[in-house]
């Protein structure tokens, strides 16, 4: 099984929750700490997830997480643990419900970052095997 064989919900708002569901789980199960500086992403994709915080709230921190990027001078690949982790941030914080993106994409590259940091991957798709249905 693979991210490409992750069976979506056909409705795109059911697909970005599951999606959202996932990496904030995921990154709970990793301990994954973010800036104390920054929007906390956890609680923020939380409460979006919840309905306690709209859509403006939600990409707003997406973009204080950005700008921290930019003015590091890490928007382009740059490697080091706080870049990586302000993208896993970005990650959480853009999950918009109306989004017509490949969530199995963004997924991807959400692994990918986590291998970046450092993180042995085998939880993690272990994670992934129990939380999806998969098409096989």
């Amino acid at each position: 099984m693979n991210i490409g064989q992750i069976r979506w919900p056909n409705d795109l708002k059911m697909a970005s929750l599951l999606y959202l569901r996932f990496i904030l789980q995921l990154i709970q199960q990793l301990n994954i700490q973010f800036l104390d500086s920054k929007p906390d992403p956890v609680s923020t994709a939380k409460g979006y997830i919840n309905g306690d915080v709209n859509e403006n709230e939600y990409l707003s921190a997406a973009d204080v997480w950005w700008n921290h990027l930019e003015k590091s001078g890490s928007i382009d690949h740059a490697q080091d643990e706080d870049a990586i982790k302000a993208r896993l941030a970005i990650f959480l914080l853009s999950a918009k419900f109306d989004s017509e993106d490949d969530l199995g994409e963004h997924l991807s590259w959400f692994f990918e970052l986590l291998e970046e940091l450092g993180i042995n991957l085998t939880e993690a798709i272990n994670m992934m095997r129990q939380f999806f249905d998969f098409d096989v």
